[in-house]
């Protein structure tokens, strides 16, 4: 269950579904988080589902992410459940996989 603007475009149409609806909502919380506002909203079920199906979601140009954020944020939120990312894939993916040590001194590790 949840909130239908999380729930991904296969959900909402009713029809099968498997573990990439999950990527789907990770997608959407991880928008929200960066923005603010979710990538699909509506005034009401029927038109969110409208909005779902044309499947485009505008990133606001004034907030920056690094490519590796919004390559993971497009591999969530692609709207056919085939090319979106299985959670293998999405957890071998460099932005959760980023090294951030290589920024910090030595000083700075235990």
């Amino acid at each position: 269950c949840g909130t239908p603007l999380n729930m991904a475009p296969e959900i909402l149409k009713g029809a099968k579904y498997d573990h990439k609806v999950d990527v789907w909502s990770l997608g959407t919380v991880f928008f929200e988080m960066v923005t603010g506002f979710t990538p699909f909203t509506g005034m009401n079920k029927e038109d969110l589902k409208r909005n779902l199906e044309i499947g485009n979601y505008m990133f606001p140009k004034h907030i920056h992410l690094s490519l590796e954020g919004l390559d993971f944020m497009n591999c969530c939120l692609q709207h056919n459940p085939k090319d979106r990312m299985s959670w293998d894939d999405l957890l071998k993916h460099s932005y959760l996989n980023y090294d951030f040590t290589r920024y910090m001194n030595d000083k700075a590790m235990p």
